[in-house]
């Protein structure tokens, strides 16, 4: 049963997705990246990242979820995109039972122009 004081499901939807939309999530996670990095004389767009996938267990409800063979792990697979300072560039949720490389691919795909500096991603063997 949901709480009284929550507003309706349909409702904060509609807020997210307009907020994705717009790029809001974006800028709330890039501000604070480019602010840490500031320095006399330090560029604040990272040049060099690193991309890694965690597998995590999801429960019966939800949305996609998929088999990660690899891990044994039924549920999502996260993409994670940092800088070397560790701040979270992107970040990509999919069914687990994507591989690495399809994910990284997304991944960058929507987002590598966001970072023209960007001259070396280093991953692992996946």
């Amino acid at each position: 049963m949901r709480p009284n004081d929550v507003p309706p499901m349909r409702s904060v939807r509609y807020d997210f997705d307009k907020r994705n939309r717009d790029g809001t999530f974006i800028n709330i996670n890039d501000t604070p990246r480019k602010l840490a990095q500031q320095a006399p004389d330090r560029d604040p767009e990272p040049s060099i990242s690193v991309l890694d996938s965690q597998s995590v267990k999801t429960t019966e409800a939800g949305r996609e979820r998929g088999y990660d063979g690899e891990k044994k792990v039924n549920g999502r697979k996260r993409q994670c995109w940092v800088d070397t300072n560790g701040f979270l560039v992107r970040v990509l949720v999919r069914p687990a039972d994507i591989s690495d490389t399809t994910g990284a691919e997304w991944l960058l795909a929507a987002h590598h122009h966001a970072f023209p500096r960007m001259h070396e991603i280093r991953v692992d063997e996946g």
